[in-house]
């Protein structure tokens, strides 16, 4: 397995991605996307356009939940969705713009040092035109202006649903508190308790706070045991290249694998442990 420069990495606010060589995008994260250095944003949930815009990397707008998906062919596509509008990322019905777009739109992905977005496999791919705009053009996975620079951020403050790929489950609260966590098929019925309020830690954006909308409750680590209940409770995130977003607690990592949520305690994260956060309203 392939971590991110380490065996655990604590995801940076923000990564440069000039400043390393290009990261290989092979796993469902939150990311922010790079062309001819800036940072891909979406206004706002009424504007249409996508934008290449300065890098902040205190805008929530220039952050997006990637989920890759490998086909049987290990073909992979990915669906693109902004986590501060939580539009979509689709291809303009020109056929040469890129938009935002309220379904999800599954764009093939051109990897190894590229990390091209394309509409279709030997189809146009996402660049920056010569007058800043995001466009589709023909693909050239040689040209520098459609080479993806991806960098991984930890989820910033907002509402997300957390999918286990590997075990095709969301994380959920139970009832009454204290409660200990449990699963939900995914997709979830738009259940209030699989939806969670996620909020850094002041100063500290790799320590999360995951609050349970329904109940109010925080997510803890109590000994190897996974419950809703107070008091508040910091997770620390991290990513793995192979793995996504992980959370660990003194306990261990949190795990989807097994018939409710739990610890792992090993050193080395694997996908039982990766979490994909899901934005939603």
């Amino acid at each position: 397995m392939r971590i991110l420069s380490a065996a655990l990495t604590i995801l940076l606010p923000a990564l440069h991605a000039s400043a390393i060589p290009r990261f290989t995008l092979t796993t469902s994260s939150t990311y922010t996307l790079g062309l001819s250095g800036s940072a891909l944003a979406h206004a706002s949930p009424s504007a249409q356009a996508i934008t290449a815009d300065p890098i902040d990397s205190a805008a929530k707008n220039q952050v997006w939940s990637v989920r890759v998906t490998r086909g049987a062919d290990d073909a992979e596509t990915a669906t693109v969705q902004n986590v501060g509008t939580l539009a979509f990322m689709a291809p303009g019905a020109d056929g040469a713009s890129v938009v935002a777009a309220q379904s999800a739109f599954s764009w093939d992905l051109v990897v190894g040092a590229h990390n091209l977005f394309c509409h279709g496999v030997d189809g146009p791919c996402i660049s920056v035109g010569s007058s800043g705009a995001v466009m589709l053009v023909p693909q050239n996975f040689n040209d520098p202006i459609q080479q993806m620079d991806v960098s991984p951020v930890p989820p910033p403050a907002g509402a997300y649903a957390l999918l286990n790929e590997a075990h095709r489950v969301i994380l959920a609260g139970g009832t009454p508190l204290p409660a200990s966590a449990t699963f939900v098929p995914f997709p979830p019925a738009n259940l209030e308790n699989s939806i969670w309020i996620v909020e850094p830690v002041p100063d500290s954006p790799t320590q999360l706070v995951l609050t349970n909308r329904d109940t109010a409750a925080p997510l803890r680590a109590d000994g190897a045991r996974v419950s809703v209940t107070f008091p508040q409770f910091a997770w620390s995130s991290g990513f793995g290249q192979d793995v996504g977003t992980f959370l660990s607690a003194p306990g261990g990592l949190l795990s989807g694998e097994g018939t409710a949520p739990s610890l792992n305690d090993t050193h080395f994260p694997d996908v039982n442990v990766g979490w994909v956060f899901l934005p939603v309203l």
